[in-house]
C-alpha cells in the first residue's frame, strides 16, 4: 500500500491532514482484511487498529467531533473484528 502522502502530510507539519490520511488508510486495510483472496486479515486489522490510534492522538473529541467519532467507530469495529478472529 502506498504510504507515500504520509511523507508530505507530516504529523508535525500538517497534523489534521496526516491524520484523515491515516483513516483513510485504516479503512484501505479493513477492506483487505475482508476480501476473500487475504488468507490472514490480522495484519491488514493490526495496522488499521494503529491508524486508528495514531488519528486519535491528533482528533480532539472537542474540537473536532466527527473526526474524532469516527476514528473511534472505526477503532471500535476493527477492534471487534480482530477479537472475533481469537
Amino acid at each position: 500500500m502506498n504510504r507515500a502522502a504520509l511523507h508530505i502530510r507530516t504529523e508535525t507539519d500538517h497534523p489534521v491532514d496526516w491524520a484523515m490520511t491515516l483513516g483513510n488508510l485504516a479503512l484501505a486495510e479493513e477492506t483487505l482484511a475482508g476480501l476473500d483472496t487475504c488468507a490472514d486479515p490480522r495484519p491488514h486489522l493490526q495496522a488499521a487498529l494503529a491508524h486508528c490510534d495514531a488519528a486519535l492522538r491528533v482528533f480532539d473529541p472537542e474540537h473536532m467531533p466527527e473526526n474524532y467519532e469516527k476514528a473511534e467507530t472505526g477503532r471500535a469495529r476493527t477492534q471487534a473484528r480482530l477479537d472475533a478472529l481469537s
